[in-house]
């Protein structure tokens, strides 16, 4: 599994830095896009969905895709021959001291916020 990990803080600031009526909407997405745990975010399970929607529309849309794609092409052709889904959950099963831990290494390691 991969993951993409923010400090809660760094995705705070970004939603704080919204502005506007937009704020709460985006506040809401990312509470329940991402995947919260103490003081640290998983994003990825968002970019990777994203990309996949990306994908889709652009193959709808008939868009070329560059060479560089073909990896993705191959996976989501794999996916629908074998009935699996395109798009990721991101959960993460372990016991919670276990990811509690993990995570709070992951984000001492992290550079403080400047």
């Amino acid at each position: 599994m991969m993951m993409c990990i923010l400090r809660r803080d760094q995705v705070d600031r970004a939603i704080d830095a919204v502005r506007g009526r937009w704020q709460e909407r985006t506040r809401a997405a990312c509470e329940a896009k991402f995947h919260w745990f103490g003081p640290a975010v998983n994003i990825n399970p968002c970019l990777f969905n994203f990309v996949v929607k990306a994908y889709e529309l652009l193959l709808e849309l008939g868009v070329p895709l560059p060479e560089d794609a073909a990896a993705l092409e191959a996976s989501y052709r794999y996916e629908d021959e074998n009935g699996h889904p395109h798009y990721v959950e991101g959960t993460i099963n372990a016991h919670a001291g276990v990811i509690s831990k993990l995570l709070d290494d992951v984000v001492s390691e992290m550079p403080a916020p400047a």
